[in-house]
């Protein structure tokens, strides 16, 4: 199953389908297509928070396969940090795209937006981190 970016890359760049990191986003975009797919049939409205921790959860179940066939292992905490820093990827990005352009034009605001934006790059990064280092964080095959 490629979504309509994949099959062009799959064709032009066969050799990347072996690509672990190709594989692996392949994956959990069908683990985000299945949870938009599914979502919609739950009785209740979920709040946000709840939202993006079962389409954590999706997504790894997704993607375990890979990881396991990789890795020998799978991260019981990565839906968790998922959760936790989804909400920053977004405006990160704005971010990190603002600093490129105000850098070339006025590298003063260029600074100011970076300051912030690397609070919130080092948060993502200490999340990821804190749970990764959890003992009962991953399972090991």
């Amino acid at each position: 199953m490629f979504s309509h970016e994949d099959l062009p890359i799959a064709i032009l760049q066969p050799k990347w389908i072996t690509s672990i990191s190709f594989q692996l986003s392949v994956f959990a975009t069908i683990g985000i297509i299945i949870w938009g797919t599914i979502s919609p049939y739950f009785e209740k409205k979920l709040n946000p928070l709840t939202e993006v921790f079962f389409e954590s959860w999706v997504v790894f179940l997704v993607t375990a396969p890979v990881s396991i066939w990789y890795f020998k292992s799978i991260s019981v905490m990565s839906p968790i940090s998922t959760a936790l820093v989804s909400w920053l990827i977004v405006p990160l990005m704005v971010a990190g795209f603002a600093i490129s352009v105000l850098h070339i034009v006025v590298p003063p605001f260029a600074t100011l937006i970076a300051i912030p934006t690397q609070m919130g790059l080092q948060f993502v990064i200490y999340i990821i981190q804190f749970t990764s280092h959890l003992p009962f964080g991953y399972i090991v095959f």
